[in-house]
């Protein structure tokens, strides 16, 4: 069968300095992020199945900036290999960086779309990672909120998290448990490490430390609240 082979070049920069790498398309419908070094470590009965030099060539070519197309005979079992080797490289990919830090579902798929589309591999992968709990949002947001909580309001972790992706009715449901007095319980906590009196300040003193509590998240009628138990 016969099948194309698209290198795009123009999407792959750092910084204004061109760096080797392309995006391999197959037909249109299948598609990886590949360097120059990943294509010559390809397993020998897929390399043996493109055309490896010209590709290469091509890569090196500093003159050619628009889409180079190859054309060769290509199995299904061809075609198989290549998802079989996509999905090690994604697992590699996973492993990399979660190994690091967590990150939410959403983070990590957007990292492996940078590599591919491929729904099949795709899918894959992410289960893996999901059964595994390195993928786990549910664990991820209760440990955020657990370091957290006596030093960030509530309204600024539950912003911070949504940035991140995570999925919002899922941060409401892990926020009712934490929910309640624990807002008034960290300005209370705040007040007595820094030795505050409220009923010592001037009005104008309140009024920069009320101002303060809300520059950090602190929702207005928690703040009054706390501040009118003072009186």
């Amino acid at each position: 069968m016969k099948r194309i082979i698209m290198l795009d070049k123009k999407e792959y920069s750092n910084y204004g300095r061109k760096i080797p790498k392309m995006k391999l398309y197959l037909d249109d419908s299948f598609y990886f992020v590949i360097s120059s070094k990943e294509i010559s470590s390809l397993p020998t009965e897929l390399l043996s199945s493109i055309p490896f030099n010209e590709i290469i060539s091509a890569l090196a070519n500093e003159e050619l900036r628009d889409n180079v197309y190859f054309e060769f005979d290509a199995s299904e079992s061809f075609m198989d290999e290549m998802k079989k080797y996509l999905y090690k490289k994604l697992l590699k990919k996973g492993y990399s960086i979660l190994e690091v830090k967590d990150y939410s579902e959403k983070e990590v798929f957007d990292k492996f779309k940078e590599i591919t589309d491929e729904e099949t591999s795709l899918n894959q992968v992410m289960e893996y990672f999901k059964k595994m709990h390195a993928i786990d949002d549910e664990r991820v947001i209760k440990a955020y909120i657990e370091f957290n909580k006596n030093s960030k309001s509530l309204n600024d972790m539950r912003y911070k998290l949504s940035v991140k992706g995570f999925d919002k009715e899922l941060i409401d449901r892990l926020f009712e448990e934490v929910e309640g007095d624990s807002e008034e319980n960290l300005i209370r906590d705040y007040l007595a490490k820094k030795n505050i009196e409220i009923n010592e300040l001037s009005y104008e003193e309140r009024q920069k430390l009320f101002s303060k509590f809300m520059r950090k998240g602190f929702g207005y009628e928690v703040i009054n609240r706390v501040f009118k138990s003072y009186r």
